[in-house]
């Protein structure tokens, strides 16, 4: 594997929690708990069984695995003015409750990584934010180009390699994201996708998302639940950056968040996957 994402993008802003959110922002709102469950989930070795202590225990000794976070490694964002499926909607500093000159950031994106056998020299790349261009949440693992193409491909080619991309939300399913060369005569490659969703094949049924967890707290199952252990090492890995007071960098609402969060990854010779 070449790399890891995980975003959890939002179109909604942040409503009328402004004073709420003031005291918050993304970091502390979204990362130990939404996005590192998202990687644990992804990253842990396989549980002895489906036990809640054995699932627990994999979950945390994973976050304990992640170095600290640089600051150099973390990019802040606050939505401007912009529009939203073809609506204007205002910045962040016009919501209710919100400081004209607020510092808080709305979005946040990150490179880190994960110090044991199975992920070393793997780098995770993590981002959400609000008033972005749709609302996704997926988990993107990127294959290694190959050395050499034996079609007559261009090696500089800056798509992406091979990608399973495990969808969450608002669709739920898997997607397989690779090269296939064109049926012809000629050496032409061409991107292509084959994928799985949960409601092309089962019967949808309402629900809101809690009914899980409602149900494995009145049954007494905490396999969903975080540990007082796992809370400790999600918050111990992005300690370093919370402190620092960083100014966040402006995004117009509707796009993909700043331009400082793309070169995070055009640094290493690589680019997120678009937000759509």
């Amino acid at each position: 594997m070449d790399h890891v994402q995980i975003t959890v993008a939002e179109t909604i802003g942040v409503e009328k929690r402004g004073s709420f959110y003031e005291q918050t922002g993304a970091l502390r709102d979204m990362v130990p708990n939404h996005l590192f469950t998202l990687l644990s989930l992804i990253a842990m070795e396989p549980p002895a069984s489906l036990a809640a202590e054995a699932v627990r225990q994999e979950k945390t000794r994973l976050l304990q695995a992640i170095r600290p976070l640089k600051v150099e490694d973390y990019v802040p964002g606050q939505y401007g003015a912009g529009k939203i499926a073809g609506a204007a909607v205002p910045s962040y500093r016009n919501a209710p409750g919100v400081a004209p000159d607020s510092q808080t950031e709305t979005y946040a994106a990150m490179k880190l990584h994960i110090d044991n056998w199975r992920w070393g020299g793997v780098p995770f790349y993590l981002r959400t934010g609000k008033r972005l261009s749709a609302r996704r949440s997926e988990i993107n693992v990127v294959f290694k180009k190959p050395p050499y193409a034996l079609f007559n491909q261009d090696m500089d080619d800056p798509r992406i390699g091979n990608v399973i991309r495990f969808l969450l939300d608002p669709v739920r399913g898997v997607a397989i994201n690779f090269d296939a060369k064109q049926p012809g005569l000629e050496e032409i490659i061409a991107p292509v996708q084959s994928r799985f969703l949960y409601d092309d094949f089962f019967e949808k049924t309402p629900n809101v998302g809690y009914e899980a967890l409602l149900h494995d707290c009145m049954s007494g199952n905490q396999m969903l639940f975080q540990s007082a252990e796992t809370i400790e090492a999600a918050w111990a890995a992005v300690d370093p950056i919370v402190a620092p007071a960083q100014e966040p960098f402006l995004y117009e609402a509707g796009t993909d968040g700043p331009d400082q969060a793309a070169a995070l990854l055009e640094r290493d010779g690589r680019r997120w996957l678009p937000v759509t």
